[in-house]
C-alpha cells in the first residue's frame, strides 16, 4: 500500500480513502454513509463497527450508540483522510506482518480526542475467522514483531496520555479507550411490526426466505 501510494500521488485529490481487507462485506449504500460520516465528523481515521468474526472487541456493533471517539481502529478496514494517510502510511512497513501499526496512527496525530472513531451506525460484516492465512504461520514471530513496535515508537509511555482523558475498553490491544460516545434513539417511529436488526436487505431476504 505504502508503494502504491507513493506511486500514485492523484489519491490525494480524494477526501478519503477507505482501505478495506478482502473479507470485509459492506453494500454500497453503507459505504457511501462511511465517507458521509467521516465528512461530517471531519474524522481523520474512522472504521465501521463490526459483526461476523471479530479480534478486538472494541470494534464490535453497540447497539444504541451512533458514534464512538477513541484512540484506536483495527488495520482490517480503516477509512483515512487523505492528510492524516499521508502521515500514516509511514507506518505501512514497519513489519511484515502489521500487527501492531495502528497504534502508531494515534500517536503521529498527536492523541487527537474527536478525529479518530468507530461508526456504529455503520456496519461491517467480517466474513472469515480472525488468525488464518499466511500472516499467522508463525504466531510467535508476529507477536514479537508487535513488541518491537511498541517499543520502537515509545508505545508503553504514550498510553498515558490516552488514559488521562478516554475510558479503557480493555487489554486486548494497547492502551484502547473512548473519549466520548454520541448515542441515538432506537426504534424512534418505527411500528413494532417493522422493527429489524441489523438493517441489511440481504438479511432479511435470507429471513423473509426461511420463514417461507
Amino acid at each position: 500500500l505504502q508503494n502504491y501510494l507513493n506511486e500514485n500521488p492523484w489519491f490525494t485529490k480524494y477526501d478519503y480513502i477507505w482501505l478495506p481487507d478482502d473479507d470485509i462485506f459492506m453494500e454500497t449504500n453503507d459505504v457511501n454513509k462511511l465517507f458521509k460520516f467521516m465528512y461530517d465528523y471531519d474524522l481523520w481515521i474512522a472504521q465501521p463497527s463490526i459483526i461476523g468474526h471479530y479480534g478486538v472487541k472494541i470494534t464490535l456493533h453497540q447497539m444504541g450508540s451512533l458514534i464512538r471517539f477513541t484512540n484506536w481502529v483495527e488495520i482490517m478496514c480503516p477509512c483515512f483522510s487523505s492528510k492524516s494517510l499521508e502521515i500514516c502510511k509511514q507506518s505501512f512497513k514497519e513489519n511484515n506482518t502489521g500487527w501492531s501499526i495502528e497504534t502508531i496512527w494515534n500517536y503521529l496525530l498527536g492523541h487527537p480526542k474527536d478525529k479518530i472513531a468507530i461508526i456504529d451506525d455503520v456496519i461491517a460484516i467480517h466474513t472469515r475467522a480472525t488468525c488464518k492465512g499466511e500472516t499467522y504461520n508463525n504466531p510467535i514471530d508476529a507477536m514479537q514483531e508487535a513488541v518491537d513496535v511498541y517499543y520502537k515508537w515509545g508505545l508503553d509511555k504514550e498510553m498515558e496520555k490516552d488514559i488521562i482523558d478516554g475510558k479503557p475498553t480493555g487489554g486486548e490491544v494497547y492502551c484502547s479507550v473512548v473519549y466520548k460516545q454520541l448515542f441515538k434513539e432506537m426504534e424512534d417511529g418505527i411500528e413494532k411490526s417493522a422493527r429489524f436488526w441489523p438493517q441489511l436487505p440481504w438479511l432479511k431476504n435470507q429471513i423473509s426466505n426461511i420463514k417461507a
